[in-house]
């Protein structure tokens, strides 16, 4: 927490003081669920066409 990063544990909440302001902007992020990972790592190809596909810079 002292560098920014949220804890795993949700019992475990960020100081009031904390200096990256992450806390602002947390309810925004996408909480990753490591139940998926393993499907998520068997259809990364497929995830990386979708991108390439429908997405340019």
């Amino acid at each position: 927490m002292k560098d920014g990063k949220l804890p795993t544990n949700t019992d475990i909440k960020m100081p009031a003081d904390e200096p990256s302001g992450l806390m602002t902007v947390a309810e925004r992020l996408f909480g990753y669920n490591s139940a998926t990972g393993l499907d998520d790592f068997d259809r990364r190809e497929e995830w990386q066409d979708f991108w390439r596909v429908n997405y340019s810079k």
